[in-house]
């Protein structure tokens, strides 16, 4: 199988203060061609002390049905080579208000990141979070609400199969 790195971005998205839970990152793998979470970099605007939060985040694979209320409706993949560009088969979305919760997702991983200093972590080959055709969805998710409407911006970096 062939291996191609891509991004997703989305850049100055907002979350609103008492939204609850968010999904970050929706991922809809293509037919017969598995995707992996290699890579997540996400940051907040403009957070001071009194601002400084540690938020609750999981990655989910296995919903049934999307999330909905994305301000990035779809984000285009970017293949980090040139020369694999426009091959991808897997969609993206960004930052979906109403998140999805159809079906019996599996919790691939859960931890906390520090408002101020956000997520920054390439994960090694063996750890990568992956989702095929038959998982529907692969999912980056806020479980905590912040105490102000905040400016996010996030890329992933996601390896396809094919």
């Amino acid at each position: 199988m062939q291996l191609t790195v891509y991004t997703v971005e989305f850049d100055d998205a907002t979350v609103l203060a008492a939204e609850g839970d968010v999904d970050y990152w929706q991922l809809i793998p293509g037919d017969d061609r598995p995707i992996a979470i290699i890579g997540i970099f996400l940051a907040f605007d403009d957070v001071g002390d009194s601002a400084e939060k540690n938020i609750r985040w999981q990655v989910l694979r296995g919903h049934a049905t999307a999330g909905s209320g994305a301000e990035f409706s779809t984000v285009t993949p970017r293949a980090v080579n040139r020369g694999m560009a426009g091959q991808e088969s897997f969609t993206a979305s960004g930052n979906l208000d109403v998140v999805a919760s159809t079906g019996t997702p599996h919790k691939l991983h859960t931890d906390r990141f520090n408002t101020r200093i956000g997520i920054r972590e390439f994960l090694p080959e063996e750890a990568w979070w992956g989702a095929s055709q038959a998982d529907v969805h692969l999912t980056v998710r806020q479980l905590d609400t912040v105490d102000e409407t905040k400016k996010v911006s996030s890329t992933l970096y996601v390896a396809e199969y094919s």
